[in-house]
């Protein structure tokens, strides 16, 4: 009989497997601890009663044939079989079952002998007509079971997809890099088409003076983006690696704390700002009127900037929670409002001017910013701040987002102002041979096409981000390794094929903006000099964006400081100082400067960030690393959803209390710390 009812679970599992074959193995496992259990190889004292009844039963002539056990067994089995997918035991594990079986085999057919033969007819044959009847009754019930499991099973994997562990994790590395670009490359797109749709409509309401001043206050507003993009990689890369750790909970108050710091900002910035303005559009060679537009455009927004950096922050958690899709859609209302509704209201209708211009901009960013705001705090996303936590104290984690993120704005930072500081040094190379209107109109193109060429490779590293940072709070440092060099990979080949299309066709590409031979002339030599190496900054950008995710911020300042501030400035001035009358000979700085930016880049990538090539290699090294000091300071890492389930089985079937496993595996931050993430942050 026990023979009888292991091959009719054997079936029973077929049918399963031929369901659903991808838990083919661990199905097997489940089975075979299922015997286990029943030839009590590890009896605990539960199981030796419940085998001493059976032995009764079965000299009886009626083991397994008790509907009600039959239906308990029916549900551990079912139970068993729901569990995931899992490696099969070994061939130790296998020898003993098999022994134990035949041991049992024995003990039944031994103990069926010592009654008569007549009992023993009369035992087989109602023996017989009963297990007919179960199981008939058992195939049924079984069938339902797993129609059960299936629609759950359905259900579950729906929930799964729309959870942020998914999109942030569950997916391969290459589709998570290509999903989470697309809010910021959108983002990036439209960040640009705000220049060009302001300056289309400036030209055709206020003219070229109007165009002037978008020029020279572009200083100021670089700072500004300097700062916006500085809050909203806080707000992503913090929120990524909280829920990364299993440490959700903590991600409202990080917002709220990140909301409240923005509005200080959003009040110092102007402070610091505005008295600058006036020296700043001199000392580029502005005149009065010039000076005063510039002052009513940047007065409304300067004063307003809360506004934006709010919403870009709001942005950012967007990033964090995987929504990237859902960013997008918000930079492209924001940019579609600005340049159809605001734009042509304030200027054609009102007639405002450079005002309008500037309250065009902060509406623009407030009506969707109001929407999403509204969304957070009515519990439409996974992160569920309250308006409570305004009047709490501040998590040591929004700091600690400030301190990450504070490469991003040197990064930023030093992006504009170098640029800023070899302009001015280009110009006045160029009045010294009088080609100045010719050399800054060849500048321009330079700014454009830059800004062109780049946009993807920020696309790329706001999309890396987050999931990066996910995947460094769950120590999960080959997916990392993966995600970066898939980064990097996709970032070169599209700079090599802008370095290569713009340096093979710069006289064509420049004709679209001038047909003046001279202007052709110098635009071609500067083309070709900026773009030749563009093709390195992927990698460079790319670096700075996993000491980010690691959460190693000393170096990744220290990365953007050698990599962008200093390199443009400083080879720029020793050109200019060693020949003033030569501007086109200062673009080599760019050259000189990816050279020097690749040299630290790869220093620093061999001295930090060997575990990039070591982990594709062995993908278990990282992790293998990590258990071992987990081990040694009994602290186990966060978990998979399929670990907790297998666990959980074990520890009960080996005797331990359900409510002592729920406590050991709660969630608190002291069970889900990793101390191979803590010792790379130490790095």
């Amino acid at each position: 009989m026990y023979v009888f009812s292991n091959i009719q679970l054997l079936f029973q599992l077929l049918r399963f497997i031929a369901i659903n074959y991808d838990h083919f193995i661990f199905s097997l496992k489940s089975t075979l601890v299922y015997m286990v259990k029943q030839t009590s190889i590890e009896p605990a004292p539960l199981l030796e009663q419940t085998q001493s009844e059976e032995r009764n039963d079965t000299t009886n002539g009626n083991r397994f044939h008790d509907p009600e056990n039959l239906a308990s067994r029916t549900d551990n089995t079912h139970d068993i079989l729901d569990t995931p997918h899992q490696s099969v035991p070994d061939n130790n594990n296998f020898q003993i079952l098999d022994k134990k079986e035949e041991k049992n085999n024995v003990d039944n057919n031994n103990s069926l002998n010592n009654t008569t033969d007549g009992s023993n007819c009369t035992n087989k044959n109602t023996a017989n007509n009963k297990d007919h009847k179960i199981s008939e009754k058992d195939s049924e019930n079984l069938q339902e079971k797993e129609d059960k499991v299936e629609e759950f099973d359905e259900e579950d994997e729906e929930v799964k997809k729309n959870t942020e562990e998914y999109r942030l994790g569950g997916k391969t590395p290459l589709m998570t890099i290509l999903t989470l670009m697309i809010g910021p490359l959108l983002s990036q797109i439209m960040q640009s088409m705000y220049g060009l749709m302001d300056t289309f409509w400036i030209s055709k309401t206020i003219g070229a003076k109007g165009l002037t001043t978008m020029s020279l206050i572009s200083a100021i507003d670089f700072v500004d983006i300097a700062i916006c993009q500085f809050l909203s990689v806080a707000m992503s890369t913090r929120i990524s690696y909280l829920i990364g750790s299993r440490q959700k909970e903590k991600c409202g108050q990080v917002v709220v704390d990140l909301f409240r710091l923005e509005i200080i900002i959003g009040a110092i910035v102007p402070i610091i700002l505005i008295p600058c303005v006036k020296p700043m559009i001199r000392w580029y060679g502005g005149d009065e009127e010039v000076v005063k537009m510039s002052m009513e455009y940047l007065l409304p927004t300067l004063c307003c900037s809360f506004i934006k950096y709010t919403y870009l922050s709001l942005c950012g958690l967007l990033q964090a929670m995987g929504n990237s899709l859902v960013f997008g859609m918000a930079q492209v209302v924001s940019a579609l409002l600005n340049m159809l509704v605001f734009d042509p209201l304030f200027l054609y209708g009102f007639k405002t001017g450079m005002v309008g211009v500037s309250f065009a901009t902060v509406l623009s960013n407030l009506v969707p910013f109001i929407v999403l705001y509204i969304m957070l705090f009515a519990g439409k996303f996974c992160v569920k701040p309250s308006f409570k936590m305004y009047i709490t104290k501040f998590s040591g984690h929004s700091f600690d987002a400030l301190k990450v993120s504070t490469s991003q704005l040197i990064a930023n930072l030093a992006v504009s102002i170098p640029d800023l500081i070899l302009a001015k040094l280009v110009g006045q190379s160029a009045k010294e041979i009088n080609t100045y209107d010719e050399t800054m109109a060849a500048w321009n193109i330079i700014e454009r096409l830059d800004e062109f060429a780049m946009c993807v490779c920020h696309g790329l590293n706001q999309g890396f981000l987050p999931a990066a940072s996910y995947a460094f709070g769950r120590g999960d440092m080959p997916r990392l390794s993966k995600m970066a060099i898939i980064t990097t990979i996709i970032g070169t080949i599209w700079t090599s094929s802008c370095c290569i299309i713009i340096t093979s066709m710069p006289r064509i590409i420049a004709s679209i903006w001038g047909s003046d031979e001279k202007f052709l002339d110098i635009a071609e030599k500067v083309l070709i000099l900026c773009f030749a190496s563009c093709f390195l900054n992927q990698i460079i950008l790319t670096t700075t964006a996993t000491l980010q995710a690691m959460k190693n911020v000393t170096l990744s300042i220290i990365t953007s400081v050698l990599t962008m501030m200093i390199p443009v400035p400083l080879f720029g001035f020793i050109l200019y100082m060693t020949n003033k009358k030569d501007p086109i000979r200062l673009i080599f700085a760019y050259i000189c400067q990816d050279v020097w930016s690749i040299t630290v880049v790869l220093i620093i990538i061999f001295w930090k960030l060997r575990f990039i090539f070591t982990s594709v290699k062995d993908p278990n090294k990282g992790k293998k690393k990590g258990a071992e000091k987990i081990e040694g300071n009994s602290i186990k890492p966060p978990e998979s959803e399929t670990d907790t389930k297998i666990n959980r089985h074990n520890a009960i079937t080996q005797g331990t209390s359900e409510i002592e496993y729920s406590d050991y595996y709660s969630g608190s931050e002291e069970s889900l710390s990793n101390p191979l993430v803590e010792n790379i942050e130490k790095g």
